[in-house]
C-alpha cells in the first residue's frame, strides 16, 4: 500500500481484502516509542515563534496507521473508500486506543447490522455486521444515517489527524489536508447539527484546527454561536491583548464574549436566530466607541475535550508563555449590555413576526433605528416590493398588499394600514397618507402614494397646522367638483414654503393625494380643537386665499367656506366680509385663465389638474 504522503492512484487501488496483518506502508503518527512519561508534539503558530508545549499525552501505544486524505482512496473488502480516514493494523492495540482506524484484516458480515453502536464506538469493537454498514456508508456520499455513532467513528479519524498527525506532515501537504477537513466538518455540520453532541465536538475540533494550524483564519469563527467550552474566543481576546492592539473589538467577537460571559442564555431561540441577533447587535454597536480588549493577570489556559476514546489523554492547548486571559473579565462588557438587551428584544419580536412566513409582518416589526439587510428567506419579497414601488408610485392599497404577498381587507383597520406603512418604511419607502400624520379612512381600492426616502418622525407644530390647512384647502378647492391650476399652484407654494425638509417632502405627495378627490373629515374635529385662536384665524385666512386663487367664487365654495369657518369657531358672516374685501382689494372676479370642464349651465370648463391624479 502507498503511504499517505504518496496518495495511491485511482486506477490501481491497493486491496486489503486479503487477511494481511500489517500493511506495507510508512507510518504517520507512529508513537511506538511512547513511555509512561508521555511526549510532546511540536507546533508552529503562524506569525509567531515556535513553542513546544502543545498537547499532553499519557502512556499507551498506538498502531501503525496511514492517513488517507480526501484526494486519495483505498479499497477495503472491495469497497473504494476516499479520505479523510485511517487504515492500519489493530492487532497490537486495544479497540479504545485506536477507534477510528480501519483494519482491513477484520471481517465484515454479509448483511448490515441495525444493532446500535456503543457510547464509545470503535471499528475493532464493532460486530462484522456493523463494520459492513460503516464501510458501505463510507463508500457512499456519507450523508444521512440513523445511527450517529457511525458519524462519530468517521469524525474520530479527522480528530486524530488534527491533534496527532498534522504537525508531522510537510507544510504544503498539511495545509491541503486541513482545508479538506475544514470543508468536510462544515458539510457534516449541515447534515447533523441537530445532534447537540456532534455539534459541540465538531465545533471544538474546528477551533483546535484553526488555533494550532491556521490562526489567520480565526475570524471565520466569529459569526458562530459559541459553545460553552469554546477556545476560540479566549484565544482571540488573548491574542489581541498580548499584542497591545488598541483597535475596538469587532461586534461579532463582542457578542460571543457576552454569550461566553453568561449575559445571554443559551436558549434554542438564541441559537436558531443567532445570525439575526448578530445583525441587530452589529447595527447598534457600530454607533458606539466600541470595546478595547484590556490585559489582565489571569494566565491563559485552554482545555481540549476530545470526542474519541483514543484521545482522552489530550489535556490542553499550547499557548505562548505569559499570555493573559481577558475573557474572564466582565467590566469591559458593561457599556454594551443595553445594546444586547435592545437587540435581543428586537430579535424576539422579529422571530414572532416571522412565524407565519409573512414578509409584511416581518418587515413591519423591524426596528426603525437599525439598518435593514433582508434575511435570505425574505430577500425575494424585499426586491419585489422595491421594484413595485419604483414601477408604480401611485397605486391602490390592494396592489401594495400584493407586493407584500398579503390580502388587504376591503375596509382595512388603522392597525393594518400602519403595518403596511411600517413594512414599506423598512424597504426604504414612505406611505402617503400616513394614518398617524394625516387622519383618514382608506379602503382597499383607494389609491395612495409612495416615495423613496425617510418618513417624518411625527409632525412639528407648523407641520400639524399645514396638514389641517391642506385638508381644508382641498375640500374648498373640490367644492365645485373641479380643481383649477391656480388652486394647485397656491397649494404647491404653501407646501414649498414649509421649513422642515422631511415634512415638506411628505406634504408634497400628501397635497397630490388630498387634491385628487374629496376625502372624509375623519379626525378633523379633534385636529381643530387642538388649535388656538391665532392658528384658527391663520387657517381661515388661508382658506379665503385658496378660494380666491382662481378668481372664481362659485356658490359651492362659499358654502364650504362657511361650513369650515363655523368649525373653526368663526362667524359665517366673516366669510363674506373677507371674500368681499379680498376680491375688491386684490382683483376683480374674472373668468379663470385655465380651460374649464363643461357644465350644464354655461358650458365652461375647469383647468386641467396640474400634478393631480
Amino acid at each position: 500500500m502507498q503511504t499517505g504522503d504518496q496518495p495511491p492512484k485511482t486506477d490501481a487501488l491497493p486491496n486489503y481484502s486479503a487477511p494481511r496483518r500489517r500493511p506495507p506502508a510508512a507510518t504517520i503518527g507512529d508513537d511506538s516509542e511512547n513511555d509512561d512519561s508521555g511526549f510532546r508534539v511540536r507546533v508552529t503558530i503562524a506569525g509567531e515563534r515556535d513553542h513546544n508545549e502543545d498537547y499532553k499525552f499519557y502512556a499507551g501505544p498506538r498502531c501503525r496507521a496511514t492517513f488517507i486524505d480526501l484526494t486519495s482512496s483505498v479499497s477495503v473488502h472491495g469497497l473504494s473508500l476516499r479520505g479523510p480516514l485511517y487504515v492500519g493494523d489493530l492487532s497490537a492495540v486495544s479497540a479504545a486506543r485506536e477507534p477510528s482506524v480501519i483494519d482491513p484484516s477484520l471481517k465484515i458480515g454479509p448483511h448490515h447490522s441495525d444493532e446500535p453502536l456503543g457510547y464509545w464506538p470503535s471499528y475493532k469493537a464493532a460486530t462484522p455486521g456493523q463494520r459492513a454498514r460503516y464501510l458501505a456508508w463510507l463508500a457512499g456520499p456519507r450523508e444521512s444515517i440513523d445511527e450517529i455513532g457511525y458519524v462519530f467513528l468517521y469524525f474520530y479519524g479527522m480528530e486524530r489527524y488534527v491533534l496527532l498527525s498534522a504537525s508531522q506532515d510537510p507544510p504544503e501537504q498539511r495545509s491541503i489536508r486541513l482545508q479538506s477537513i475544514l470543508a468536510e466538518l462544515a458539510r457534516l455540520l449541515r447534515l447533523f447539527s441537530h445532534n447537540r453532541s456532534f455539534l459541540s465536538y465538531s465545533a471544538r475540533l474546528r477551533e483546535a484546527l484553526i488555533i494550532h494550524h491556521a490562526p489567520t483564519l480565526l475570524d471565520q469563527l466569529k459569526g458562530i454561536f459559541p459553545e460553552s467550552n469554546t477556545a476560540a474566543l479566549p484565544f482571540k481576546l488573548a491574542r489581541i491583548a498580548n499584542s497591545g492592539d488598541r483597535t475596538p473589538l469587532d461586534s461579532d467577537w463582542v457578542l460571543q464574549w457576552l454569550v461566553y460571559a453568561g449575559e445571554l442564555r443559551r436558549q434554542k431561540t438564541i441559537r436558531t436566530h443567532y445570525d439575526l441577533l448578530r445583525q441587530l447587535f452589529r447595527a447598534l454597536y457600530e454607533n458606539t466607541e466600541g470595546i478595547i480588549v484590556p490585559k489582565n493577570k489571569t494566565p491563559l489556559r485552554l482545555h481540549y475535550s476530545a470526542a474519541s476514546s483514543g484521545l482522552q489523554d489530550v489535556d490542553y492547548y499550547s499557548v505562548p508563555p505569559g499570555w493573559c486571559d481577558p475573557s474572564v473579565l466582565r467590566r469591559p462588557l458593561k457599556p454594551v449590555l443595553p445594546l444586547l438587551k435592545k437587540a435581543t428584544s428586537a430579535m424576539r419580536r422579529l422571530r414572532k413576526a416571522g412565524e407565519n412566513d409573512s414578509p409584511l409582518e416581518f418587515f413591519a416589526a423591524w426596528p426603525k433605528d437599525i439598518p435593514f439587510v433582508p434575511p435570505p428567506k425574505y430577500e425575494r419579497a424585499y426586491k419585489m416590493v422595491r421594484a413595485q414601488c419604483r414601477r408604480q408610485q401611485h397605486m391602490t392599497l390592494h396592489v401594495l398588499g400584493i407586493a407584500f404577498r398579503t390580502q388587504v381587507n376591503e375596509k382595512p383597520t388603522k392597525g393594518q394600514v400602519r403595518t403596511l406603512r411600517d413594512a414599506l418604511a423598512t424597504c426604504g419607502w414612505v406611505l402617503v397618507p400616513d394614518p398617524d400624520l394625516t387622519p383618514c379612512v382608506l379602503k382597499s381600492h383607494d389609491r395612495v402614494w409612495v416615495y423613496q426616502g425617510l418618513p417624518p418622525d411625527g409632525l412639528s407644530d407648523a407641520g400639524r397646522l399645514l396638514d389641517i390647512n391642506l385638508r381644508l384647502a382641498a375640500t374648498v378647492a373640490l367644492a365645485d367638483g373641479e380643481v383649477q391650476d391656480d388652486e394647485v399652484e397656491y397649494v404647491t407654494n404653501l407646501v414649498d414654503a414649509h421649513p422642515d425638509a422631511l415634512e415638506r417632502e411628505y406634504f408634497q405627495y400628501c397635497a397630490r393625494w388630498q387634491l385628487a378627490e374629496e376625502r372624509s373629515a375623519t379626525g378633523l374635529k379633534a385636529q381643530i380643537e387642538a388649535l388656538d385662536d391665532t392658528e384658527r384665524q391663520q387657517l381661515a385666512d388661508r382658506l379665503i386665499e385658496i378660494a380666491k386663487a382662481d378668481g372664481h367664487l362659485p356658490r359651492q365654495e362659499v358654502l364650504a367656506l362657511e361650513k369650515y369657518f363655523a368649525r373653526l369657531g368663526l362667524p359665517k358672516t366673516q366669510v363674506v366680509q373677507q371674500l368681499h374685501g379680498a376680491t375688491t382689494a386684490d382683483r376683480p372676479p374674472e373668468p379663470s385663465r385655465g380651460r374649464r370642464a363643461e357644465t350644464k349651465d354655461t358650458g365652461t370648463s375647469a383647468p386641467e389638474r396640474a400634478g393631480v391624479s
